[in-house]
């Protein structure tokens, strides 16, 4: 094992495959379509959360890239079949553009802050999932949103 040589990688390297990594193990999950794609999604999410740096404690921040993480969010949002979304929203595709559409005007949505605010499907979606049944960490993992934005997400 001394033999094998490990190439010197950047930190923007690393996030930059750590994101495609989320986004494998995103469309493995989302159109799985037996126990092996969803256990082996599941375990690429594991090894994404331990590519991400957790503090400056361990390192600075790569950086952040919210189109990124939309993109994971869509492929659950637009390409799981039926079966797959109702799994994780608990409700049909229809159902769910129905309550976005119901809400997304609400004032809650306006962002006071000096950052904007997430497109209201992907609150609603991080809603649904952590009260579908699912922990913090595995709706944030999912979506791959930060454990904070979630935890907001869904008070």
């Amino acid at each position: 094992m001394d033999d094998v040589e490990v190439p010197d990688i950047t930190e923007q390297e690393l996030q930059e495959f750590a994101t495609a990594l989320l986004a494998l193990a995103t469309a493995l999950l989302a159109l799985a379509e037996d126990e092996d794609n969803e256990l082996l999604g599941t375990l690429l999410l594991a090894l994404c959360e331990d590519l991400q740096p957790r503090s400056q404690r361990y390192g600075p921040r790569g950086p952040y890239s919210v189109e990124a993480r939309e993109k994971v969010a869509d492929v659950l949002l637009n390409y799981a079949s039926a079966r797959r979304f109702k799994a994780w929203m608990r409700m049909l595709h229809d159902a769910f553009w129905h309550l976005h559409n119901l809400i997304e005007h609400n004032e809650i949505f306006v962002s006071t802050g000096r950052k904007p605010q997430r497109l209201v499907k992907y609150q609603l979606m991080a809603f649904l999932i952590k009260y579908g049944g699912e922990s913090l960490i595995k709706t944030a993992s999912t979506l791959a949103f930060g454990d904070g934005t979630t935890h907001i997400y869904s008070q």
